[in-house]
C-alpha cells in the first residue's frame, strides 16, 4: 500500500485539508500531460496515484479508515524490527559464546588465569608487606631520625631535646 501523504508530498496525519487540496493541485498541475516534460507514463501513473491518494484524504470518513490503518501497518513494522533487532542480538551472544566457550558446557577460563592469579597474589602480598613497612618506619624510627647523637657524659633524653629545643654542644651540623 503506498503511503497517501508521501505521494501528496505532505508530512504524515495532515488534518488540514487545505494543505491537502494545495498539495495535491501543485502535484497534479506538475504531473499534468501538457505540462510534463519527461516520459508520458510516469505522468499517467503518479496522475493515477495522485488522484487516488487525494480521493482517501479529501473525504473525513475514508481518511480516518486509512490513518487507522496506517497506524497498524507502522506498529507491525516497528514490532517487526524489534524483533529483528532482538534476534541479532540474541545470535550475536550466541556466536560469541561459541567462540570463547566449550562446547561440553564447561564454564570459560583462560589458559593463563591460574598464573595470572598467582602473580597478582603476590604483588598485592608484597604491597601490603611494603604498607606495613612504611607505617612502622614512621611509627617508630622517623622521630628518632631528628635525634642528634651524642656520648654517654652529655646524653639528652628525646623528651629533654624536644622540650628545650636546643641543639647540644656537640652537635655536628656538618653533613661529613
Amino acid at each position: 500500500m503506498d503511503n497517501y501523504y508521501a505521494v501528496l508530498g505532505i508530512a504524515e496525519f495532515m488534518k488540514d485539508q487545505n494543505v491537502i487540496r494545495s498539495a495535491y493541485m501543485n502535484q497534479v498541475k506538475f504531473f499534468h500531460p501538457d505540462l510534463y516534460t519527461g516520459p508520458p507514463e510516469i505522468a499517467q501513473i503518479k496522475t493515477q496515484q495522485l488522484n487516488e491518494a487525494y480521493r482517501v484524504l479529501r473525504d473525513a470518513d475514508r481518511k480516518a479508515d486509512y490513518d487507522d490503518s496506517l497506524h497498524i501497518e507502522k506498529e507491525k513494522l516497528l514490532k517487526q524490527q524489534y524483533h529483528t533487532a532482538c534476534n541479532a542480538q540474541r545470535d550475536s551472544a550466541r556466536s560469541y559464546e561459541s567462540k570463547y566457550e566449550p562446547s561440553d558446557g564447561a564454564t570459560f577460563k583462560p589458559a593463563g588465569s591460574k598464573v595470572l592469579l598467582k602473580v597478582l597474589s603476590a604483588i598485592s602480598a608484597l604491597l601490603l608487606l611494603l604498607l606495613v613497612a612504611v607505617i612502622i618506619l614512621f611509627l617508630y624510627g622517623v622521630h628518632n631520625f631528628d635525634m642528634p647523637l651524642s656520648d654517654n657524659s652529655e646524653s639528652q633524653s628525646m623528651t629533654d631535646y624536644r622540650s628545650n629545643n636546643t641543639t647540644p654542644s656537640n652537635f655536628n651540623h656538618s653533613p661529613y
